[in-house]
């Protein structure tokens, strides 16, 4: 059963292509930071020794 005004498929928004691509950019960003933060870490701890 289909609600009468929602299409199946609909053009996509670049409003939300942009959204989406934002949110990959941050995730990503949040993993590369996660790594920088972790190998530096490690390196550190390696080096004390």
């Amino acid at each position: 059963m289909q609600r009468p005004g929602h299409p199946t498929q609909r053009p996509p928004n670049p409003e939300d292509i942009v959204m989406a691509w934002s949110t990959a950019a941050v995730i990503i960003a949040l993993i590369i930071a996660v790594m920088v933060v972790v190998s530096t870490y490690i390196s550190g701890r390696f080096q004390k020794k």
